[in-house]
């Protein structure tokens, strides 16, 4: 995908979106402060202001700019003054909102519907070197994608003020490996195919669309983690788990990276059902069908998860739209042990959980991320204390289950597109 299109040979004028226009300035930004240096491309200076009528322009050059690199290309109006091949050239850019009268709402226009005008013409002056428009769009086509902060980034998606890819932060996934985690051979083979055909993306060019469904604490999390593990640094991936994110303009970042994952965490709630009284997620929902549909390039890799796929919208989760939906279940009671071992070595703690203990697990059907949790608690305790019993540790199981899983409050769920109807209750009987 080229980012920019060719214009005549001494004027380039186009309207991007507000993605593509801020990681032209963000590469500007990084030329001007040394970053990034080329024999051939420089940023001299850098001006913004609120408007392009404004009176107050601010003024920066290297030196100026340091963490608030972010904060000053988002600026409504800048302007860089750059040199390419000996020939001077402006970069303006514009901000504007362009979004349907059914979003009145400045907060929406924000967050889903801003635009940017990008102009680019040669610096005149007499005696100097003719320019090549073209030439300077074929460096940055090459240039922009190669050397921003995306680039092989594990990032997730937070939204602040300063756009969207002032949104996205560095993370790092939690240390784990697919051997590490307790689930049937099959799924494991999904998970390693799923990531050898990203990794080796450019030999089979096929991409892969998983939804993980399970109940908390299943392990749907961890296989995330795993898999975060074995592309990280390697590959472009974003992590979305809030409920109101601009879907179109992630899937169209997304695609400016071959391969790119991107990860939806929670999308029962992301993409809440078509008869929602929100707009904005009625929105949401179809711009993702769209995508799914054969908008979504097939270099993007997608990953999603669900505590429960009959909250899941019937359309989004139809076969087709998701290769697989794999269903995370609890950890095998055979598993327990392996898992406990797995979280400590001390003895006093190993020795609590007799045969009749984890048969007592295996009757409450527990999660693995109970357990994982319970270990944690019981060295707490010990490292505090100074020691741990086994009656303290038979009292603690108790009180943490009560506390995880007993419940005298009726709940309600609405499912939809997997056999469960909307108007029926999930009641938990306070004596289960």
């Amino acid at each position: 995908m080229e980012l920019f299109n060719k214009r005549n040979e001494r004027f380039w004028e186009e309207t991007l979106d507000t993605s593509i226009d801020d990681l032209l300035k963000y590469f500007l930004g990084r030329v001007l402060r040394e970053k990034i240096k080329y024999d051939n491309f420089k940023v001299i200076s850098l001006q913004t202001s609120d408007s392009p009528l404004s009176e107050t322009i601010n003024h920066y050059s290297m030196d100026d700019l340091d963490e608030e690199l972010l904060f000053v290309v988002n600026r409504t109006y800048t302007v860089f003054e750059t040199q390419f091949e000996g020939v001077e050239y402006l970069f303006t850019s514009l901000k504007y909102y362009k979004h349907p009268d059914e979003y009145p709402d400045d907060y929406l226009r924000r967050r889903h519907f801003i635009q940017g005008i990008i102009k680019v013409q040669i610096k005149e002056a007499k005696g100097r070197k003719i320019g090549n428009v073209n030439a300077l769009i074929d460096f940055l086509n090459k240039e922009v994608i190669s050397n921003s902060f995306f680039n092989k980034q594990l990032l997730k998606y937070n939204y602040n003020w300063m756009g969207l890819i002032g949104s996205f932060a560095y993370m790092k996934p939690h240390p784990t490996n697919i051997e590490n985690i307790f689930l049937p051979n099959l799924i494991k083979r999904q998970i390693s195919r799923f990531v050898d055909s990203l990794l080796n993306y450019n030999e089979i060019g096929v991409s892969l669309r998983y939804l993980f469904n399970g109940e908390p604490g299943t392990g749907k999390t961890q296989l995330i983690n795993a898999i975060l593990n074995e592309i990280n640094g390697k590959v472009t991936t974003f992590v979305v788990s809030e409920t109101d994110f601009p879907v179109k303009k992630i899937f169209e970042l997304a695609e400016m990276f071959k391969p790119c994952l991107l990860i939806l965490d929670d999308l029962d709630l992301i993409l809440q059902e078509r008869d929602s009284s929100s707009l904005i997620e009625k929105c949401n929902l179809s711009t993702f069908l769209q995508y799914l549909d054969g908008l979504l390039p097939k270099s993007v890799f997608l990953l999603a998860t669900t505590n429960d796929k009959t909250l899941v919208d019937k359309a989004a989760s139809r076969p087709g739209r998701f290769d697989l939906i794999i269903d995370v279940g609890e950890i095998k009671p055979q598993n327990y042990f392996d898992l406990i071992n797995r979280e400590t070595n001390d003895n006093d703690i190993l020795e609590f959980f007799t045969e009749s203990v984890l048969s007592n697990l295996a009757d409450k059907k527990i999660t693995g991320a109970f357990l994982v949790n319970l270990i944690k608690q019981f060295k707490n305790i010990k490292l505090t204390s100074g020691k741990i019993s086994s009656d303290e540790m038979k009292e603690y199981l108790d009180f943490s289950f009560r506390g995880f899983y007993k419940t005298n409050i009726p709940q309600t769920a609405s499912g939809f597109g997997f056999g469960v109807k909307s108007n029926e209750k999930l009641v938990l009987n306070k004596n289960d």
